[in-house]
């Protein structure tokens, strides 16, 4: 047995062996007087507080601690709390120095001493600096922070349930899921609002998962919701582990698939409309690759050609096309892979199984792919052999009709062109007669005046008449020849009818320019009476306050004009030819009426003339596959275009 002295002697060595541990440990030990408001500390806490005395102010080491944790170290120093003698005190809190600024948490532990008045004398403890640990455990809140946060956003739902099923955590998404709360949740396991017809399965993978069978699984499942509605997921589950290695708990990510699940049956459903649709419908109806080899066809298509189904797959459209009307189909399936055409509709002939022809009108459009490149093709096919044989039989019947109309036509037209060119032959000797007797009466003066005056009425009625009949014989020797098209020299024909109209253009003081004409297949003779009857109008209908002025002009007619005239051959080489003058000009809806035989705009007394000059232009340039227009005004002249080709046939 111990003796108290060796006792005491052993007490300073425990303390120091304390002490040693404390420091060795990083804890320092201080002891404050809240009476003498004084704060003692070992060289530890110097190093700790970045404080170098051994001895400061109560007060001021409190100033230097965080507001936010005064309030404990207060509380600390008051009877009032509650702190029972010789109780641990455990206080943590933010310690900035006054000497560096630096800020670090401090753990303090100490025990209380009272007085006889019950107050604080004496705290003594430990203290040590526990900044990393508070940084850890700040990441590790933020961590948490923002796995709640993920948790809880993330568009899947996520619960987390024990290896029995029992829900233990689950975020707002698998929430509106089901339509419970997270609480009501934990009361519940997953079977209860599993389906019936899906509980046996999903228990199944459950039990393989928890054996360790399999490491994960994915599901497709349905849930009973709160309100009763039944909605579609697709789940992904795996284990968690304890340290153990024994299952702890089971995490599970569900997709709500309900609006995918209702689309996929629309989809069925429409699909199998169109299976039906295609199958029994009233025309032919293929499906074909970019190349044409037939992908599906329909019971018509096939009934029209006679093969099964089975035959016509992944035949080529081609082999069973009439080969006169491949190069055509090819075009157009050109056209349309290069997007020039939307679809087309052509008819077309096929051979059927046993070698006969058949005619179907095909429509056809092209289905592309989301890149744009073609995918298929979709030809609706109606048979249409009947619909040709008996339309074929109709254009027979129409045809003949048509030439036996023909040929009475051509009968009539060459009684009449014969029964024209003899009236107005014969018609010329009376006329002679009639201005010989009537000029020897004019010259006897046994006639009084007034009669004299009815004789020149007489004689000019005869002349007009006789120049009538002259025109009406020269359009109809027109409508009676042949057109025979030789290489003709406008330039020639214009200065031949430049030398007829020489006294006429000195008499009116006119002023001609011409331009050099172009070298074209026509009837030259026709050629000199068109331009002799238009020079013949740009002399006659002049004004009388302005000296005629005469051009004649040619240019090549652009291709792209073509499109407005209606010619008969829009690949030929055109060339317009213009006749510009600025005599009285006319009205502009007479435009189409002055080509009209015998239509005339002015009196007989103004301007000599039967009304049929134009009508004979007109006429020539028809013959010559050409048109002729007119651009005038009242008073300002008048222009007449006339458009040729260069050659003819």
């Amino acid at each position: 047995m111990r003796t108290r002295n060796e006792e005491n002697e052993m007490k300073p060595d425990a303390e120091d062996k304390a002490r040693q541990a404390l420091h060795a440990a990083g804890m320092g030990i201080w002891r404050a007087f809240p009476l003498s408001n004084t704060l003692e500390w070992d060289d530890i806490c110097m190093q700790l507080f970045h404080w170098p005395q051994p001895e400061v102010s109560l007060t001021q080491f409190i100033e230097c601690i965080h507001p936010d944790d005064r309030g404990l170290v207060y509380a600390s120093l008051d009877k009032r709390a509650g702190i029972q003698p010789e109780e641990p005190v455990l206080m943590e809190y933010r310690f900035t120095s006054p000497h560096d600024a630096a800020t670090i948490w401090i753990r303090a532990r100490g025990k209380c001493s009272f007085n006889a008045d019950g107050v604080p004398e004496l705290f003594i403890g430990t203290a040590a600096d526990v900044s990393a640990i508070k940084e850890k455990e700040a990441a590790e809140h933020r961590e948490m922070r923002r796995f709640q946060s993920v948790f809880n956003s993330v568009a899947a739902g996520i619960f987390f349930s024990t290896p029995d099923g029992i829900f233990i955590k689950a975020n707002q998404t698998y929430c509106s899921i089901t339509g419970y709360t997270e609480k009501e949740l934990t009361t519940l396991s997953f079977a209860a609002l599993t389906h019936p017809d899906d509980l046996p399965h999903c228990s199944e993978l459950v039990a393989r998962l928890l054996k360790g069978e399999i490491p994960s699984f994915k599901v497709e499942k349905r849930y009973i919701r709160k309100d009763g509605q039944v909605v579609f997921v697709r789940s992904s589950s795996s284990l968690i582990l304890d340290k153990n290695g024994q299952p702890e708990n089971v995490v599970t990510v569900a997709y709500d698939i309900t609006e995918e699940k209702r689309k996929d049956a629309e989809l069925t459903t429409m699909s199998e409309r169109f299976r039906l649709a295609f199958e029994n419908a009233a025309v032919g109806v293929v499906i074909l690759d970019p190349k044409a080899n037939i992908q599906m066809v329909n019971r018509s298509f096939c009934k029209m050609l006679g093969y099964t189904p089975e035959e016509l797959y992944n035949v080529n459209l081609q082999e069973i096309s009439h080969p006169e009307e491949t190069a055509s189909n090819k075009q157009f399936v050109q056209l349309m892979i290069k997007g020039d055409i939307p679809s087309f509709v052509v008819d077309k002939r096929y051979y059927t199984k046993d070698g006969r022809v058949v005619w179907g009108r095909i429509s056809s459009s092209l289905v592309r792919k989301a890149d744009g490149t073609p995918d298929v093709f979709i030809s609706i096919i109606e048979d249409i052999t009947d619909k040709v044989a008996a339309r074929t039989e109709e254009l027979k019947k129409s045809n003949l009709e048509l030439q036996k109309a023909n040929l009475r036509l051509q009968q009539s037209n060459q009684e009449l062109e014969q029964y024209a060119y003899v009236a107005s032959h014969d018609l010329q000797e009376p006329l002679r007669k009639i201005r010989v007797f009537s000029e020897m009466l004019n010259d006897m003066d046994c006639f009084p005046d007034k009669a004299g005056i009815l004789l020149q009425r007489i004689i000019k009625s005869s002349d007009r008449m006789s120049l009538l009949i002259k025109d009406l014989l020269e359009y109809s020797r027109l409508l009676q020849t042949e057109n025979e098209f030789v290489a003709t020299d406008l330039n020639v024909v214009l200065q031949n009818v430049m030398s007829d109209f020489e006294l006429s253009i000195a008499e009116k003081g006119a002023h001609v320019k011409l331009s050099e004409l172009p070298l074209i297949a026509a009837n030259s003779l026709q050629m000199n009476q068109l331009f002799y009857n238009l020079f013949s109008n740009a002399l006659k209908f002049t004004r009388a306050d302005k000296a005629p002025y005469i051009t004649v002009s040619s240019r090549m007619v652009d291709s792209n004009e073509l499109e407005k005239y209606d010619l008969p051959n829009e690949r030929q080489l055109y060339y317009e030819i213009r006749f510009t003058d600025n005599g009285i000009g006319f009205d502009p809806k007479y435009s189409a009426q002055i080509f009209e035989i015998f239509r005339r705009l002015h009196g007989v007394g103004e301007y000599q003339g039967a009304g049929i000059g134009l009508s004979l232009c007109r006429k020539i340039v028809q013959n010559h596959k050409g048109i002729i227009y007119p651009e005038s005004e009242e008073g300002k002249g008048t222009t007449f275009y006339i458009i040729l080709p260069v050659k003819q046939g």
